[in-house]
């Protein structure tokens, strides 16, 4: 073989087999359970159910929620599950678990709007060396259409929340 070939085919060959690792490991069961609970659960209870989850949350519903995510997830998962007031009855913080895999999240808001509610999300995702990129800003609609707002370079949930009422101070 060439060493012209050989040196692509080699690299291509690691890459394919660095992908294929972590498709195995970001599609773990576990983690197709998060995002299942995060990216779809979640949404789908706040945009279908006519108020009513927004509605526990609001009157202090995180047990509910914990009990949720156990039985979709895992203990650990819902004990490290946890809900802030950012503001009574408009807005509210849940926290997760640090997120292993990509797209998965750190963080959550939800929030009365005036068309009914909005989901937003900060995500995990791919960073390297050459920069600061942690995190992703992102929603979801009641279509349930996922939209990217760009990357962020912090992943704690104060930092999430302060861009968040930024953005709503503009709105």
């Amino acid at each position: 073989m060439k060493p012209r070939i050989a040196i692509p085919l080699i690299a291509c060959l690691l890459f394919c087999f660095q992908s294929s690792l972590l498709a195995q490991f970001a599609s773990s069961e576990r983690e197709q359970s998060i995002y299942q609970f995060e990216h779809k659960a979640i949404p789908y209870w706040l945009f279908q159910d006519n108020s009513t989850f927004f509605e526990s949350i609001s009157q202090g519903g995180e047990k509910q929620l914990k009990t949720v995510a156990q039985d979709m997830v895992d203990k650990p998962f819902a004990d490290a599950l946890s809900i802030e007031t950012i503001e009574e009855g408009q807005s509210y913080l849940i926290t997760f678990e640090e997120p292993l895999g990509i797209t998965l999240c750190y963080c959550a808001i939800i929030t009365r709007t005036p068309e009914g509610y909005a989901y937003y999300t900060l995500e995990k995702t791919f960073g390297s060396d050459d920069d600061d990129i942690k995190t992703m800003y992102c929603a979801w609609t009641k279509e349930g259409a996922h939209e990217n707002y760009g990357p962020r370079n912090y992943t704690d949930p104060e930092s999430f929340t302060k861009e968040f009422l930024s953005n709503q101070q503009e709105q």
